[in-house]
C-alpha cells in the first residue's frame, strides 16, 4: 500500500507507541527544510536513465545512528533517518534502492566497525560526491524548537 495522509490523532498515536517502546533521551524527530525536501526530489529525478530503463520512483527511509564519537550538534549516539532514492526498472512495481546490494556489501567491508573513529576518515575517503542518499536533518533533542508531537 502506498503512503497516505493520516489524521492528527494517528500521528500522536504512532509517536506515543514509538516512545512507549523506545529508548529514553534519544532522537524523537528529525527536521528537514523545504529546500532539503526539494533536493531529495531532485535526487530521485536524477535517477531517470532511459538507456538502462531505470526511473526514479521514490525514496526509502532507513533508520541509522551516529557513532558515539561524533560531536556535531550533540549527534553522537543519536538516531537519525536516511533518505535513499529508489528506482523502478522498465515500469516494474519493484522499488530498488539506488545503492545496490553489492555496493552495500563492499562498502560495509571497507568501513569496518562503525564505532571506530578511524571509520570517519575512511568514509570521507570513500565519498564520491554525495548523490546517493540524504541525511543531516536537525535532531530532536537537541534542536527541538517547535516540536510538539514529540511530547506525546
Amino acid at each position: 500500500m502506498p503512503g497516505r495522509k493520516i489524521s492528527k490523532k494517528e500521528v500522536v498515536r504512532l509517536v506515543k507507541k514509538f516512545k512507549k517502546s523506545g529508548e529514553k533521551g534519544n532522537t524523537n524527530a528529525v527536521w528537514f527544510s523545504l529546500a532539503d525536501i526539494q533536493e531529495i526530489v531532485m535526487l530521485i529525478g536524477n535517477l531517470n536513465d532511459p538507456g538502462s530503463g531505470k526511473t526514479g520512483d521514490g525514496v526509502r527511509l532507513y533508520y541509522g545512528r551516529y557513532p558515539d564519537y561524533v560531536s556535531e550538534n550533540s549527534k553522537g549516539n543519536k538516531n537519525t533517518v536516511l533518505f535513499v532514492p529508489t528506482y523502478s526498472k522498465d515500469g516494474g512495481s519493484v522499488h530498488h534502492d539506488y545503492i545496490s546490494a553489492e555496493e552495500v556489501k563492499k562498502l560495509s567491508e571497507e568501513i569496518g566497525d562503525p564505532d571506530d573513529p578511524q571509520t570517519e576518515i575512511t568514509v570521507i575517503q570513500l565519498g564520491e560526491g554525495g548523490e546517493e542518499g540524504y541525511n543531516h536533518g536537525d535532531l530532536c533533542p537537541s534542536d527541538c524548537d517547535g516540536a510538539t508531537v514529540s511530547g506525546a
